[in-house]
């Protein structure tokens, strides 16, 4: 078998792989995550916490506006459009150990416990209008000068984050 018959069979296992790589990462929606306190528990001799969450992904997306041509106008309505931006916060669990908070053992650990939600993100937008008017209809007549304007159109964040705390 030649090198670069050898090179090709390479190269093509090689991408083959790196796309069965990636398509399991793009299935995993949330990944969890256990945030590591062991050193702390074993180098200061402390009872740490266990915090458990999700890490969430943000995707642009949704129905993206576009400039919107207006008669009599140079510029189009909005010259930079806004952008909406889909996620979600994440699943939280935090769980602290408590030692003789009262004086006897009634209470062994505080948690916390806050489910996720979908967020929804858009972001600023602008309008800008040129110095200068539509021409004359006849196509003779310079455009008018007018005042140039601007303006921004404002962001938005809309979710329903919610948590739950306990004492066992």
């Amino acid at each position: 078998m030649k090198h670069t018959t050898r090179g090709a069979i390479a190269t093509a296992l090689a991408c083959t792989a790196a796309a069965c790589a990636a398509s399991t990462a793009a299935a995993a929606d949330h990944p969890g995550v256990t945030v590591p306190l062991d050193g702390v528990k074993h180098s200061l001799g402390l009872q740490t916490p266990e915090v458990t969450s999700t890490l969430p992904v943000p995707l642009p997306g949704g129905e993206l506006e576009g400039p919107r041509y207006v008669e009599g106008k140079l510029l189009p309505e909005r010259a930079v459009p806004q952008i909406p931006v889909g996620n979600a916060l994440p699943d939280v669990q935090i769980t602290a150990p408590l030692t003789d908070v009262v004086g006897e053992d009634s209470l062994k650990s505080v948690g916390l416990s806050a489910r996720g939600s979908d967020v929804y993100a858009l972001t600023p937008g602008a309008t800008l209008e040129a110095p200068l008017g539509a021409p004359g209809a006849d196509g003779t007549a310079l455009p008018p000068l007018t005042l140039p304007g601007g303006g921004l159109h404002q962001p938005l964040l809309s979710a329903q984050p919610a948590a739950d705390l306990g004492l066992n």
